[in-house]
């Protein structure tokens, strides 16, 4: 019978949750949808998360970009 075992996370893994959730968050906050966010940690050297949005207009758009931004 096989047996089912959780990865404990380190603290730079929870950091990084964290901070992915408060920048979903703050697009949500400026009324983005359909937010999506992938782990890539070791699959690029650019990033170790995306999250990916839609907004409806530039102002919008904007608007999630300077939240996000600061």
């Amino acid at each position: 019978m096989a047996t089912l075992t959780r990865k404990s996370r380190t603290s730079e893994e929870e950091a990084l949750l964290a901070n992915t959730l408060r920048i979903a968050t703050l697009a949500a906050d400026k009324k983005a949808s359909e937010i999506k966010a992938y782990d890539v940690c070791g699959l690029t050297l650019i990033a170790d998360t995306f999250i990916i949005c839609t907004v409806h207009s530039t102002p919008q758009l904007k608007a999630v970009y300077n939240a996000v931004k600061d």
